[in-house]
């Protein structure tokens, strides 16, 4: 990723809710520490409800895009495990799905508000047009 774009991207104002030890925490977009796979699958999350709200998904990203979402998904799944080993990957699995569908409702709602045209959201269809040509 280009320097100017990780830095657009840590200035979004989105906010993701991700699961951990089964509480439901609000961080940034992207952090400002090393990568993590869970913020990887984040990234992709709110990527692909920008680009689905403002209809920029095409059949061929989508494909593509969607095979890269699950090998991200599975990565992350299995990191949270690690994190928290009293669950079963059957267990996070649901809270992956509920967190999902918090993240979703979040930037859907913002995007409504906001529009298609603020840079956050432009941003984000960038992400999810990177995300697209990704080949995992």
């Amino acid at each position: 990723m280009a320097c100017g774009t990780m830095f657009r991207l840590r200035k979004a104002a989105f906010l993701l809710t991700s699961c951990f030890s089964g509480a439901l925490v609000a961080q940034p977009l992207v952090a400002q520490t090393p990568v993590d796979i869970v913020r990887i699958w984040q990234n992709f999350v709110v990527s692909r409800v920008a680009a689905e709200a403002c209809k920029k998904v095409d059949d061929r990203a989508n494909i593509q895009f969607q095979k890269n979402l699950l090998d991200v998904r599975i990565r992350a799944a299995q990191a949270l495990q690690e994190r928290n080993p009293s669950k079963s990957l059957d267990e996070i699995a649901v809270q992956m799905t509920s967190a999902e569908g918090i993240i979703g409702n979040r930037v859907a709602e913002t995007i409504k508000r906001s529009g298609c045209s603020t840079p956050e959201t432009e941003q984000l269809i960038a992400l999810y047009e990177m995300h697209s040509n990704m080949k995992l």
